[in-house]
């Protein structure tokens, strides 16, 4: 039998639950006038601390940070333990009542929950600083280290395809059109991620309507097989960086990966709190895979997207403290944003 610390680690808080249980019942049994009502606060933390092999899995953890967990639920079982007894050595020496003995137990018991989730609290902000490095990696990796790579590979297809015949022309400029796909990726990424460090929280409005205006006029130049409708506003102030716009760049190029001309309608509107931002795809050509994925929030082997384009769009509504859904499922593929508006008090 193949023991882990996450086994381990759920086996202490559980068992620290269930003797507390059994302890609970044990003084139920011979409570006194009063004593019941003091036991429901006690089997409040029990009942968390028995639930633990539920809750821990539901939080995703690993089986270190479980450990940790397990730990800290210890630890602050222990404190427990300590004030209690010092708190007995400094009073005089009289009979516990069952009351008492309730007391004792629900303050051990809470105890131990709030040990348990400091433990959690500190093994999230230590998961979040690790990806916040391995993101820090990743951009590097990306905006120096492969986009690097790349151009020098477009420079040795030049070279070769300069010293070689027509034969492998075809070749040669297939190649590169991967290449400049791979660079043309490694672009979107960095400018949708930004600088890893930095603070992403807008402190002023942005027109969205204007904001995105000015991008589908750019995308209309660069794609002309891409029909884009718009209905804006003539205003709508929210809570958003520059960067936002990109939102709609990748949604439109997301609608570009296959061989069909993408028809969309961008439309942005405003509501009591928040500012909403809409695109119908009508001609159902942004990927099946990709929104299924992306709403799902997650890819396997067998169930993934196509690109990144969808990707990217999550992680900017997330930066800009937005929320984005993805709808598949009508006659026309949707995929609505809302974020912050800006309210009138702030712009007096």
């Amino acid at each position: 039998m193949h023991v882990s610390k996450r086994s381990l680690g759920e086996g202490y808080i559980v068992g620290t639950g269930v003797v507390l249980a059994v302890v609970l019942v044990g003084q139920l049994l011979r409570s006194e006038p009063g004593a019941a009502l003091w036991s429901l606060a006690w089997s409040v933390p029990v009942v968390v601390l028995v639930g633990a092999a539920f809750w821990l899995q539901r939080l995703d953890l690993t089986s270190q940070q479980i450990w940790t967990v397990a730990e800290c639920s210890s630890l602050g079982l222990g404190i427990g333990t300590l004030v209690l007894f010092g708190v007995e050595i400094g009073t005089p020496a009289a009979p516990l009542s069952t009351t008492g003995s309730v007391l004792l137990g629900t303050t051990l018991s809470t105890m131990a929950v709030a040990g348990a989730f400091a433990g959690v609290t500190c093994s999230v902000h230590q998961a979040k600083l690790d990806l916040r490095r391995q993101n820090a990696v990743l951009n590097r990796v990306l905006r120096h280290n492969l986009r690097n790579d790349m151009t020098v590979v477009m420079c040795m297809l030049d070279d070769i395809d300069a010293a070689t015949d027509q034969a492998h022309e075809d070749t040669i400029d297939r190649a590169k059109e991967k290449i400049e796909s791979l660079v043309r990726l490694t672009d979107k990424v960095r400018r949708a991620s930004g600088p890893p460090t930095a603070n992403r929280d807008p402190t002023e409005p942005v027109d969205l309507a204007r904001l995105v205006e000015r991008r589908v006029s750019e995308l209309d130049d660069t794609y002309p097989d891409v029909t884009i409708e718009t209905a804006l506003p003539g205003e709508a102030l929210a809570y958003v960086d520059h960067s936002f716009g990109l939102v709609v760049d990748n949604i439109v190029e997301s609608a570009r990966s296959t061989d069909a001309a993408p028809d969309l309608e961008i439309a942005v509107e405003t509501g009591a709190s928040t500012v909403s931002l809409c695109v119908e795809d009508r001609s159902r050509t942004i990927p099946q895979a990709d929104l299924a994925a992306v709403a799902g929030g997650s890819e396997t082997a067998l169930e993934h997207g196509l690109g990144v384009e969808l990707w990217l769009v999550e992680w900017l509504v997330d930066a800009n403290n937005g929320d984005v859904t993805f709808d598949a499922d009508g006659e026309v593929r949707r995929i609505t944003v809302e974020v912050d508006r800006a309210s009138d008090r702030w712009l007096q």
